[in-house]
């Protein structure tokens, strides 16, 4: 296995770089965002190379109405990398993703959203982190805004190298949306649970939970900032911020009723302290009390769904 410390951050590139050729798979789930995606798809053109040998893209379209099917046409005309196009019915971010993932011929499979832009050395980045690695190895990007009017949430702008060692740092530490996987870790720990995440029951916690199993798994989890996406994500504002974090107390809730129900109880303790957390803020004034209870309120709100709409339901 490559030792991953190798690789300078400072500098944004590595030493000792992996091989040129080995196949990437960039996989993006889409729904009903065709003017989003088509500026993540002209984004992904310049990624392009004197060689796209070792490069695909795998779309997966997961039950658009709007003119998605003809942005990624008009993609897959233009692009000179292997461009792959999915219908998944199913509707959620990881039913769409697992998807990707089964179709990706790529020994190193990297994960976008349909409101980011991508770096142009974006690829070069994860092939320099994970290029020659046949072992199991998460790394996650840095994340900055598209747009500075955005409010500053669902970013990550870290200059510094991290390497996730304690589950008390799991939520926030890396991003679905700039995430390089290689292709042992879902040989590893399986694919990303569909009841989770975007368009799912349970709204959120899609990456947590994958990102969760993958350190129990005793797999490297590690952000380095050199690879960049930028998110494009439209929020602004108090109410767009607490709606989504609505839905991320939401996920975390039946995250932590998951893992209650197999007698794993960390992901209620990390749950109990960040409330007990807030509780103190709240007391002593530096938090509101109307966003406490909002966050206590769907958290059970998750837990509840997860017993009445999680069990039983496919996982993949």
């Amino acid at each position: 296995m490559r030792d991953l410390s190798d690789t300078d951050s400072r500098s944004g590139s590595g030493r000792g770089l992996g091989p040129k050729n080995t196949v990437v798979s960039v996989i993006v789930c889409t729904r009903d965002r065709a003017h989003l995606l088509e500026r993540l798809l002209a984004s992904l053109l310049t990624l392009a190379r004197e060689d796209n040998s070792a490069l695909e893209v795998v779309l997966v379209d997961n039950g658009s109405t709007d003119d998605t099917a003809g942005v990624i046409a008009q993609f897959k005309a233009r692009a000179p990398f292997v461009v792959k196009s999915l219908h998944e019915p199913r509707r959620g971010w990881a039913f769409g993703e697992n998807a990707g993932v089964r179709a990706a011929a790529g020994d190193l499979l990297v994960f976008t959203d349909d409101d980011c832009v991508v770096s142009s050395d974006w690829i070069d980045r994860f092939r320099d982190l994970l290029g020659a690695c046949d072992e199991a190895h998460v790394i996650g990007g840095r994340v900055k805004l598209y747009d500075i009017a955005h409010s500053r949430i669902t970013i990550k702008e870290k200059e510094v190298r991290e390497e996730l060692r304690s589950h008390d740092e799991l939520f926030g530490f890396v991003h679905g949306c700039n995430l390089g996987v290689t292709r042992k870790t879902f040989e590893t720990i399986g694919l990303f649970d569909a009841r989770f995440g975007p368009g799912a029951p349970m709204r959120s916690g899609s990456d947590v939970d994958f990102l969760y199993r993958a350190a129990k798994a005793g797999v490297p989890v590690l952000y380095d900032p050199s690879p960049v996406v930028f998110h494009n994500h439209g929020r602004v504002g108090e109410s767009a911020v607490r709606a989504l974090l609505n839905r991320y107390a939401t996920g975390k809730g039946a995250l932590a009723m998951k893992y209650l129900l197999r007698r794993d109880l960390t992901i209620g303790k990390l749950v109990y302290w960040q409330i007990r957390g807030h509780l103190r803020d709240c007391i002593r004034g530096r938090m509101r009390w109307r966003p406490f209870f909002a966050d206590l309120a769907n958290l059970m709100k998750g837990g509840v769904l997860y017993l009445t709409m999680g069990l039983g339901r496919p996982t993949t």
